[in-house]
């Protein structure tokens, strides 16, 4: 697959999750509690967060059209034209990228961590779990 289809895969994914009322997934490691799993989310969120911010100073994302526009969505470039009207388009553009970016970082931070994914089934009965910005998070209660 090249690059550019991994985007544009991205962010249909991302845009599809967007409007449910459940989480599409939780993190889950089987060996921490929900506290645990609750630092960790913050740490990979903030590290997430400064690697996207790094790779997307880059001169190259001047360039780089919007990912928006890229997938050809209508519904999502109808719904990007009313939402930001006054941005400047490169501007608006590089902020996508950082997002797919951050979304692509954090998912790897928490994987490097023991984490998996798990749909609203496959989580264990008894758990704490929470909705967060990049997935809900799902852990053991403190004995």
């Amino acid at each position: 697959m090249t690059i550019r289809t991994v985007f544009l895969v991205t962010v249909c994914l991302g845009m599809a999750g967007c409007g449910g009322a459940k989480p599409a997934f939780y993190w889950y490691h089987p060996d921490r509690t929900f506290d645990e799993a609750k630092a960790e989310y913050a740490e990979c969120e903030v590290q997430a967060e400064e690697e996207a911010e790094k790779i997307t100073q880059e001169e190259y994302f001047e360039r780089l059209r919007s990912p928006v526009i890229l997938s050809g969505n209508e519904q999502a470039i109808k719904h990007r034209k009313k939402l930001k009207k006054s941005e400047d388009p490169a501007d608006l553009a590089r902020a996508e990228w950082r997002e797919i970016y951050k979304q692509n970082a954090f998912s790897g931070c928490m994987t490097s961590r023991g984490y998996v994914q798990l749909r609203e089934y496959q989580v264990p009965e008894g758990l704490k779990t929470k909705e967060m910005p990049l997935g809900a998070i799902a852990g053991r209660r403190p004995e």
